[in-house]
């Protein structure tokens, strides 16, 4: 307990590090700067407002897990319904950080909180996506891909926890740098709109064999990543030592 402690502290610190500045919010990845630029607007309107980022991130958290539940139902309208919603929670988690630098309220407590509620929400998403599909379909297929892309990203999660931790990287790595998990990590919201093309085009299952497939394949190379970043440091320790 103790040592999941530490590792909590130290990935949540390395969070608390973004930039504050307007021209600092911003993502080298177009996704991403696209739910930053609307974001960032929405903390602008609602700054005066009566409302603090813990509020805006637990409205978003809400509205993902209402949408989630929502495609149990299996039926294609409340599908894009549950869509709609999802994109105006996603709007929202890219304001209440705008919003909380703005009112000068950053806390761990809002990162905490933000984090794991994505994570919640996200898993809750295919988790009730994949039950939908299947009750629909009765295909096996969707049990068994649909747990195999949940158990995936939750091992891609610890694999970020552990490289924030252990190898000391920032959390989003700066654009411009080539770097392994800048390039090819499935993220949140490459997932998201994959996930997004799959439900209008009525093809989730193939999107949960595909992801389940990349996010595997992701998360292999990302151990030998690691592995081989963490001996290179132990070597540089071990000679720092020597040189001593």
């Amino acid at each position: 307990i103790p040592l999941q402690t530490e590792v909590c502290k130290s990935f949540l610190s390395t969070r608390m590090k973004k930039q504050a500045k307007f021209k600092e919010e911003e993502d080298s990845l177009i996704i991403i700067k696209f739910y930053r630029f609307f974001g960032i607007r929405i903390a602008e309107r609602i700054k005066n407002l009566p409302i603090t980022p813990n509020q805006i991130t637990t409205i978003s958290i809400l509205l993902g897990i209402i949408a989630a539940i929502m495609f149990v139902f299996g039926n294609y309208l409340f599908s894009i319904i549950s869509l709609v919603i999802i994109q105006i929670s996603i709007l929202l988690d890219f304001a209440d950080g705008p919003l909380a630098r703005r009112k000068q309220m950053t806390s761990i407590l809002g990162k905490w909180i933000d984090y794991n509620g994505d994570l919640l929400m996200d898993q809750l998403i295919l988790f009730f996506a994949a039950l939908g599909l299947f009750l629909q379909t009765n295909n096996n297929l969707v049990l068994i891909f649909g747990s195999a892309a949940i158990l995936t990203k939750s091992l891609l999660y610890n694999l970020n926890v552990g490289r924030v931790t252990f190898l000391k990287e920032p959390e989003n790595i700066p654009g411009g740098k080539f770097n392994f998990f800048r390039q090819f990590i499935p993220i949140r919201f490459f997932i998201h709109t994959l996930f997004l093309i799959a439900v209008l085009i009525n093809k989730l299952l193939i999107f949960f064999i595909f992801i389940s497939f990349y996010q595997l394949l992701f998360f292999i190379a990302g151990l030998f990543y690691i592995g081989n970043k963490i001996k290179k440091i132990d070597k540089e320790n071990k000679h720092g030592k020597e040189d001593n």
